[in-house]
């Protein structure tokens, strides 16, 4: 018996394996959660039809599903015009076929949709907004700048507009956000979300092994690093750290697991420090695989910039590692120092190796970031939201 659909979910990504990152992983926690309950709105990386509804089947679930736009997630070329922006425009030129389906309750699932929808004639909206942070104030083009004010206008009105917001950063980045507005948002519709995992793909298994099937070296000192390749996830730092740590461990060997749009810049940069023996990166790979990468690590490292409530980070801990992560949002709450891992204040790459190099010590990581990661367990993410947004309540 096919369901149907209670709700809109927009997005900016195809819902398989376009962008890499949080926004990506949380539409794929949702349709996972709440299968076609969800009718779906993205993008498409394949022939799937533009600007039109129809039938599409995604983990043996057939969907309604609405393209705005197509993308080409092989190309290394750069844009000269934003991701943000041209997803911001094509949800606007789509509106009508959007609607044309006669839902009129709507999850939007990253800040694009969020601020693109808000003023459609919705009788319900509900988002998330991955982190505070207002993403034009270090934009990835220069111009990008001059957007800052507006959007942050833009946002406040979408959370104002929305009958429930769900906020994925911890309390800290939350008050900072208030503080900057000055209150502009009724902080009673603001609801703290926690990344999920999904525990039945990120889970322990023993290292040994795991490199046994990997064919790596059963010694050597591993570190691994996981996101989207972009100068905001820090992996020139963590380039850096293991170029520091290599003078101590000749044998030890960093993966970078993702891809993203600095991937030919790090290549680079590995070519050019001769570390082809020593670093790698896998690019684009299943959760099944990434899960084995984090089994076969000794420590998984974090060097961004900034984040909200950092997906990855949650994967490792939801798989027994120790953590060395750079101080973002939730690394206090995810990181007990000294237990599980250690949060580094700086950035600098001898910090981070000591850093790393300790964590490798510590005796009872494993049970610690377990019992951390279980809170945040996929299983309990149908049960949170329809607590709060009862559209989707079975």
């Amino acid at each position: 018996m096919v369901n149907k659909p209670k709700a809109l979910f927009l997005s900016g990504c195809d819902f398989a394996k376009y962008p890499t990152g949080g926004t990506l992983s949380f539409a794929k926690h949702m349709i996972k959660a709440f299968g076609n309950r969800l009718a779906l709105v993205g993008i498409t990386t394949d022939e799937t039809p533009v600007g039109q509804w129809i039938k599409k089947e995604i983990d043996g679930i057939c969907y309604d599903f609405f393209s705005i736009g197509k993308r080409n997630c092989n190309s290394a070329r750069k844009s000269i015009v934003p991701s943000s922006l041209r997803g911001y425009c094509a949800f606007k030129q789509h509106k009508k076929a959007i609607l044309s389906i006669g839902i009129r309750s709507a999850f939007a699932g990253c800040g694009l949709s969020f601020v693109a929808v808000r003023n459609w004639p919705w009788d319900t909206l509900c988002g998330i907004i991955h982190g505070m942070r207002n993403p034009f104030e270090r934009p990835r083009y220069w111009y990008g700048r001059m957007a800052a004010r507006p959007w942050n206008h833009l946002r406040i009105s979408a959370m104002n507009r929305a009958d429930a917001v769900f906020i994925a950063a911890d309390d800290t980045e939350i008050d900072e956000f208030f503080s900057r507005t000055k209150n502009m948002v009724d902080r009673k519709r603001l609801i703290h979300y926690g990344t999920r995992v999904d525990t039945d793909v990120f889970r322990p298994a023993a290292k040994d092994r795991s490199r046994e099937r990997l064919g790596w070296e059963p010694q050597s000192l591993t570190i691994v690093a996981l996101g989207r390749i972009s100068w905001v996830k820090g992996w020139d730092l963590i380039l850096d750290t293991f170029r520091y740590l290599l003078n101590k461990h000749p044998r030890s060997r960093l993966l970078y697991v993702g891809d993203g749009e600095d991937s030919p810049m790090l290549r680079s940069k590995i070519i050019e420090h001769g570390l082809s023996d020593h670093v790698s990166l896998t690019g684009f790979v299943p959760p099944t695989l990434v899960a084995s990468y984090l089994n076969a690590a000794d420590v998984f490292v974090m060097a961004s910039h900034w984040e909200g409530w950092p997906t990855a980070l949650v994967e490792a801990l939801a798989c027994g590692k120790p953590v060395v992560s750079s101080d973002i949002c939730a690394a206090s709450t995810l990181v007990v120092e000294g237990q599980n891992g250690y949060v580094v204040k700086n950035r600098h790459p001898a910090a981070f190796a000591e850093a790393i190099e300790k964590a490798t010590e510590l005796k009872f990581a494993a049970e610690i970031s377990l019992k951390l990661s279980e809170q945040y367990a996929l299983k309990h993410l149908a049960r949170d939201i329809s607590r709060h947004w009862s559209v989707l309540a079975d």
